[in-house]
């Protein structure tokens, strides 16, 4: 194949969603193996550990999950979904991630794609943080 076709297949496979029973993620419990979420998002990575029933960005999710009868919180739970709005970074740019565990003043997070595309990170969130919109339990 020619250079130039396989770069044209590679930028179009990011485009397509595709559902999550189709990659093995490792340590990944399979929580919800029908939803259709982009593998390289963070979405993609929560619903893997969460029953999520809602659809679209993140930006949406506190929102559509209260509409599912979720319960959400400004107080931190282990496992929950942390939902946030960088509006250090664009205001227009929101994420998801884990909750793993909460400490004093901060919460630790698994995520995908803080530092890199598919890249699976760990790190320490102040609780009072500006960016956090607020969790689903």
């Amino acid at each position: 194949m020619s250079r130039k076709i396989i770069i044209i297949m590679i930028i179009f496979s990011f485009f397509i969603p595709i559902k999550s029973n189709a990659f093995e993620l490792s340590k990944i419990n399979k929580a919800n193996s029908q939803h259709v979420f982009y593998f390289w998002q963070c979405t993609f990575y929560v619903a893997q550990y969460k029953f999520v029933n809602w659809w679209w960005s993140a930006k949406d999710w506190i929102k559509n999950a209260s509409k599912k009868w979720r319960v959400i919180s400004k107080n931190p739970k282990v496992w929950s979904i942390v939902q946030f709005t960088w509006y250090w970074y664009n205001k227009d740019h929101w994420h998801v991630a884990i909750v793993r565990a909460i400490k004093w003043d901060y919460i630790i997070i698994s995520e995908m794609n803080y530092r890199r595309l598919n890249e699976i990170t760990y790190r320490y969130v102040n609780i009072n943080n500006k960016s956090i919109d607020g969790y689903i339990l």
